[in-house]
C-alpha cells in the first residue's frame, strides 16, 4: 500500500521525537552521540577499504566519546551529591545554632527565676527599713525634731544598699524587658533617695519651720513613691517563682500596727 507524503512527514517527525527523548536519558545520549560520531566519520572518509582496521578505529573513537560523556555525567552527579551534602551540613549547623540558643535561653530563664526570688526578699526587707525611716522623718515629726531625728534626716546613707540587685544588675537577660526595666528603675530611685540632703543637722534646725516641713514633705512623698514601686516590682517578680516546685507557700511579713496605720 503506498505511503502518502503526509504520512511520510509524520513518520519523520515521530523519529525526531524519539531521538530527542533518547537524548534526555544519559545512556540514550551516549548511544546517539556514538551514532552521530560514526555517521560523521563515514560521511567524511567514506567506507574504508580495510574494514577490520577501520572498524577498530571507529570503535575506539566511539568508546572515547562515550567515556567522555560518561565522565561528564558522573561529574555532574558528584556535583549534585556535594551540593546536597553542603545543604545538609548548613541545615545541621542551623539546627545546632537554634538548639544552642534555646539552651542558653532556658539557662537564662532558670537563673532569672532564682534571682527574682532573691530580689523580692531583698526588696521586702528594704521596704520595711524604708517605712521605719519615713515614719521617723515624716512632716509632723520634723516640725519639732529631736537631735536623734535630725541626725537620721541628714544621714548620708540612712538605708542599706540593695546590694544583691546591684551585683546582678547587668545579668538580667532572663527577665522580660519590662521587668528588667522596672528593676533598674527602682535601683536608680533607691540610690538617689538613699543619701542625705547635703545639710548639717544644725543647719536644718535653724531653718524656718515651714521650710523644714516642706523638705520633710518632699522626702516623705519621694519615699512613698518608692514604696509603691517596690510593691509593684515584688508582684512582678512573683510571676517568675511562685509556681516553682521549691515554693511550698508564701510568707507575708506582718508590719507593726503603727506602720500599717501610717502607710495604709
Amino acid at each position: 500500500m503506498p505511503i502518502s507524503p503526509k504520512g511520510d512527514q509524520q513518520m519523520v517527525r515521530n523519529r525526531w521525537l524519539a531521538a530527542f527523548s533518547a537524548i534526555r536519558n544519559p545512556i540514550g545520549f551516549l548511544l546517539v552521540g556514538g551514532a552521530v560520531g560514526i555517521a560523521g566519520t563515514v560521511a567524511f572518509m567514506g567506507f574504508p577499504m580495510n574494514r577490520s582496521a577501520e572498524a577498530a578505529a571507529w570503535a575506539s573513537a566511539v568508546a572515547t566519546i562515550a567515556a567522555v560523556l560518561a565522565a561528564l555525567h558522573v561529574a555532574k552527579g558528584q556535583i549534585n551529591v556535594a551540593r546536597e551534602a553542603a545543604d545538609g551540613e548548613q541545615k545541621n549547623a542551623r539546627e545546632l545554632q537554634a538548639n544552642d540558643r534555646e539552651h542558653s535561653r532556658q539557662l537564662q530563664r532558670t537563673k532569672a527565676v532564682r534571682m527574682a526570688h532573691a530580689f523580692s526578699r531583698e526588696l521586702v526587707f528594704a521596704r520595711r527599713d524604708l517605712m521605719i525611716l519615713l515614719a521617723n522623718v515624716r512632716p509632723a515629726v520634723m516640725q519639732n525634731p529631736s537631735d536623734e531625728i535630725l541626725a537620721v534626716f541628714v544621714n548620708s546613707r540612712p538605708l542599706p544598699e540593695l546590694s544583691l540587685i546591684e551585683r546582678f544588675a547587668d545579668q538580667l537577660d532572663g527577665f522580660e524587658d519590662a521587668d528588667a526595666f522596672s528593676i533598674l528603675t527602682l535601683l536608680s530611685a533607691w540610690q538617689n533617695f538613699n543619701r542625705g540632703p547635703g545639710m548639717s543637722a544644725n543647719a536644718i534646725s535653724l531653718l524656718p519651720m515651714d521650710r523644714r516641713a516642706r523638705m520633710a514633705e518632699n522626702r516623705f512623698t519621694h519615699g512613698r513613691a518608692i514604696l509603691a514601686a517596690i510593691d509593684r516590682l515584688v508582684n512582678q517578680l512573683a510571676n517568675y517563682y511562685e509556681n516553682h516546685e521549691a515554693m511550698e507557700g508564701m510568707v507575708v511579713e506582718e508590719l507593726p500596727p503603727e506602720l500599717a496605720q501610717l502607710f495604709r
